[in-house]
């Protein structure tokens, strides 16, 4: 389950996989692993494409169910920060 900690190590990274990939330490890699890395990085991919009209309504709804199933009960406390993330990403 996505939470609070591992969007923050995310934006630490700036979604940069290869970055965490390269330059994580234990540590770090047990509160995070790649496949959460990859999910957070296609939930804010998606949101960009959201954000910019560049989706579909079901692709949208889609996005929407992905999210409010990998953060289950953190959604709420997440959203600010996901927001945040994808602004930051579109610049």
């Amino acid at each position: 389950m996505l939470n609070l900690e591992k969007l923050n190590i995310y934006k630490s990274f700036r979604g940069d996989i290869d970055s965490f990939g390269r330059s994580t330490n234990k540590k770090t890699r047990e509160k995070i692993n790649e496949n959460d890395f990859r999910v957070i990085d296609e939930i804010v991919q998606g949101m960009i494409l959201i954000k910019n009209n560049l989706s579909s309504d079901a692709y949208k709804k889609d996005i929407e169910d992905k999210t409010r199933e990998s953060f289950g009960e953190n959604y709420s406390d997440c959203q600010k920060l996901l927001d945040d993330i994808v602004n930051m990403t579109i610049g």
